[in-house]
């Protein structure tokens, strides 16, 4: 039995928890998708988008650097980059050493975007935020250390294809 908030409650199950977790992502989804420049609902493109931005926001990579890194198909991430390169914030340069790798960079519009709309998904976000308590506020950045420092774990060793769908619900 685990104490939280003066009342005595039962550890979860991983399982519960991913249910939970689950719950939670689309409520998210949706106050980032309301962040759109123009005014209107931002679309999954758009948020696809700003996550090859993010991956890209650290330095020249290529395709097959983005397809590790984003674990999406080529064509997928071709038809993304095709995006992002005319809005004009994503360049395609040939690498000088192997002329048949092509190097993606972020343009200075690119960083510019990725900074603005880093910005309005923190603000959309906080504005929902502002409904916890600070008891609430303390426990969720404590659990997000612990969510982070496990998915970042997950995503090196990418378990997905040997975890059995109910291995976990005790």
């Amino acid at each position: 039995m685990i104490s939280a908030n003066n009342k005595t409650r039962a550890e979860p199950s991983t399982y519960a928890l991913a249910v939970r977790l689950l719950m939670v992502v689309p409520a998210i989804g949706h106050a980032l998708r309301m962040t759109s420049t123009d005014g209107a609902s931002a679309d999954p493109e758009r948020m696809h988008h700003h996550m090859l931005l993010h991956a890209l926001q650290n330095g020249a990579c290529t395709y097959k650097d983005l397809i590790g890194r984003r674990h999406v198909s080529a064509p997928t991430l071709s038809r993304s980059i095709d995006v992002l390169v005319q809005r004009g914030w994503v360049e395609r340069t040939e690498n000088p050493t192997d002329r048949r790798q092509v190097v993606l960079n972020l343009t200075p519009a690119g960083h510019a975007e990725f900074a603005e709309a880093g910005e309005r998904m923190t603000h959309a976000i906080a504005t929902v935020l502002v409904g916890l308590t600070p008891a609430e506020r303390i426990a969720t950045e404590q659990s997000f250390e612990a969510l982070q420092r496990v998915f970042s774990t997950c995503h090196a060793s990418h378990p997905k294809s040997h975890i059995h769908p109910t291995a976990h619900r005790k």
